[in-house]
């Protein structure tokens, strides 16, 4: 999973368009290196409901919030605003991206 230093790099140093591939609205993230990623706009679980889908995409980070285990740093993807970055309770039913790293 990213990391809370992915996640702010993403929001710092790439840009980013509102876009819909085959279908699906999201983001595409652009780094410096030209290189891409598209988080759709999946929404998010609360208690027995999936909310905001097609509106807005919630990612987790793997980064627990140091001295409180139960909280853990994510991102949202607000349809045409911008990226917010918080730190809820980790039981919210947040989207995870896995990434791979070349090494």
């Amino acid at each position: 999973m990213p990391t809370k230093n992915d996640r702010d790099d993403l929001d710092v140093n790439c840009t980013y368009e509102v876009v819909t591939i085959n279908g699906v609205q999201g983001r595409k993230y652009t780094g410096p290196n030209g290189g891409s990623i598209f988080l759709p706009n999946a929404g998010t679980a609360e208690e027995s409901s999936i909310i905001e889908v097609g509106t807005i995409g919630y990612y987790w980070t793997g980064t627990p919030v140091p001295s409180y285990s139960y909280l853990s740093y994510y991102f949202h993807n607000q349809d045409g605003g911008n990226t917010y970055r918080s730190v809820p309770h980790r039981y919210f039913g947040h989207c995870v991206r896995p990434v791979w790293v070349k090494q």
